[in-house]
């Protein structure tokens, strides 16, 4: 079975059917599963921070400004 959705692999698991794999963040829920990190599964996705080019305000403009504090490192435009 392949479910193409997190809530689907989450509910699918949760009533028996399998194991799922997913993002660690991918679901807050823990009322009856046990989460397990794989160390072998290393995440070759990029996480990025974004926002709507026309979304300027003062909230917009500290989340960019603590994303540029935290990786210094990365080039990031607004």
């Amino acid at each position: 079975m392949a479910a193409d959705t997190r809530d689907a692999v989450y509910e699918a698991v949760a009533l028996g059917i399998g194991v799922g794999f997913m993002w660690r963040f991918g679901t807050y829920r823990s009322d009856t599963l046990r989460r397990i990190r794989v160390p072998e599964f290393a995440s070759t996705v990029d996480e990025v921070v974004f926002a709507l080019a026309d979304e300027r305000n003062s909230l917009v403009d500290l989340f960019f400004n603590v994303a540029r504090q935290l990786r210094p490192d990365v080039l990031i435009q607004i």
